[in-house]
């Protein structure tokens, strides 16, 4: 039900930006590719951070009703999904920019790629070389992320690479006029539980886990023995 309707979304901003850019701005075809893929990274790059509300997937977990509407137990997965999305439509978008400017302007590609004089963006023409950067950014997590990583015994490398969505949606908003738009309101819920996470682990006891010994076993087994919680059960 909820990929149905991830998709389902996805196809009506597609529907959307295309009858817009053909019929009101006229827009060339190569431009209309890009407006949509920027579109639909809009959506999705607000979206995946919604997979990651990790207090508000509890919530909705400890609730019948809602666990059964919203499969959050997938979210992970689903994640995933999203990220493949977004690599996607990231270069899409940025083969149909580098294509119409090839074709239809008199540009260079290294005055257009690197330099800031056409003005082109919402910040002084910092869009294409921020384009760059997220996509160099982008590349990173993704390869660093991959399977063969995190199971290849550097899950340290996914783990720090990762912490590299901070920089990516700084460059995103400033990269994109109208993202802030979309990601404000999932990127409020993110801080405000990121801000609870650190408020609860300092303050209390609750969560806190007592390592008494920790020895290697065989075959590089490690067996930990842990102080039993009060409250657990």
């Amino acid at each position: 039900m909820m990929l149905m309707l991830y998709i389902l979304i996805n196809i009506g901003l597609l529907i959307y930006v295309t009858i817009y850019r053909v019929t009101t701005t006229k827009s060339h075809a190569l431009v209309v590719v890009a407006r949509i893929c920027g579109m639909l990274l809009n959506f999705n790059c607000a979206f995946i951070i919604v997979l990651m509300l990790r207090q508000t997937i509890l919530l909705i977990r400890s609730n019948r009703v809602l666990r059964k509407l919203i499969p959050v137990d997938d979210h992970i997965d689903f994640h995933g999904v999203v990220g493949r999305v977004i690599t996607a439509l990231s270069f899409l978008h940025a083969i149909a920019h580098i294509a119409y400017i090839a074709a239809l302007t008199n540009y260079s590609m290294a005055t257009y790629l690197f330099f800031m004089n056409l003005g082109i963006g919402w910040v002084n023409g910092f869009a294409p070389l921020s384009g760059i950067i997220l996509l160099l950014i982008l590349v990173t997590m993704v390869i660093c992320s991959m399977q063969w990583v995190r199971s290849g015994g550097h899950f340290g490398v996914f783990y720090w690479t990762h912490l590299l969505y901070l920089p990516f949606y700084v460059f995103l908003i400033l990269h994109a006029e109208d993202f802030w738009k979309w990601i404000v309101g999932p990127l409020s819920i993110f801080l405000l539980e990121k801000l609870y996470s650190i408020f609860a682990r300092y303050t209390s006891g609750i969560g806190r886990t007592c390592i008494h010994t920790a020895t290697i076993e065989q075959s590089n087994v490690i067996s930990l023995t842990i102080h039993r919680p009060k409250h657990f059960s």
